[in-house]
């Protein structure tokens, strides 16, 4: 029963590190896309076309740790922030990490709907497969899902929100620094709107199709998903 346990975590710690790697894919490929970044990333975005010498991967671990510092405030001090900041100092590294290899590999040659549509879908399965590991993960799924505990409201009404206020934020910053837009566009709307569904219906299949079991493993045990 030990090793059945043992080989279970550490099917979810790959799971885990596989699925940042596939989210910072998609935050890349957004980008590339030229249809507006994804919702997460839109604050990075902003600050990293306001200081070019910080990258997306730099900006998008800052605000992550500012995240966890507001959940440190409202909600006290948890030993998974520990974790979550490491992970998500590993998904800043693994964009940066992409983005190189976008100046190698001309992908921007693709229809820019066709960007989308992969950096759409991508990052659906890649938050479906974080969240079916059950495991810490990255600061913005602990903000959505400790606030919603806090407040006594459901994650999908807390991710709605902080979705919003991103973009709001993003467009906000973008006008005051530079009298423009940047990286918010149609397709943040489109993803705001939909990921949370898509989400919900690959983590219901990933679940399934693996068979993972509930585990509290030693690094803690998270159980929600992105509504």
């Amino acid at each position: 029963m030990e090793m059945k346990n043992k080989k279970s975590l550490t099917l979810r710690i790959i799971l885990l590190i596989v699925s940042i790697m596939i989210n910072g894919f998609s935050v890349s490929v957004y980008v590339k896309s030229n249809l507006g970044v994804s919702t997460n990333s839109s604050i990075p975005f902003v600050i990293t076309s306001i200081i070019p010498a910080l990258s997306l991967g730099m900006t998008t671990i800052i605000f992550q740790i500012l995240l966890l510092v507001i959940l440190v405030f409202i909600c006290g001090f948890k030993k998974q922030y520990l974790i979550s900041f490491v992970l998500g100092c590993f998904f800043g590294s693994v964009i940066d990490i992409w983005n190189f290899l976008w100046t190698k590999i001309p992908i921007e040659k693709l229809h820019p709907i066709v960007l989308y549509i992969i950096a759409f879908f991508t990052l659906a399965f890649g938050i479906a497969l974080t969240l079916s590991t059950e495991l810490p993960t990255l600061p913005y799924d602990y903000f959505t899902k400790d606030i919603a505990t806090k407040t006594r409201k459901t994650i999908g009404f807390v991710k709605t929100a902080s979705d919003i206020s991103y973009v709001v934020i993003s467009i906000i910053l973008s006008y005051l620094t530079a009298g423009k837009i940047y990286g918010v566009g149609i397709g943040t709307i489109i993803s705001m709107l939909f990921t949370g569904i898509f989400v919900h219906l690959l983590h219901k299949f990933i679940k399934k199709y693996l068979k993972l079991k509930e585990q509290e493993a030693y690094l803690g045990k998270t159980n929600f998903s992105n509504g």
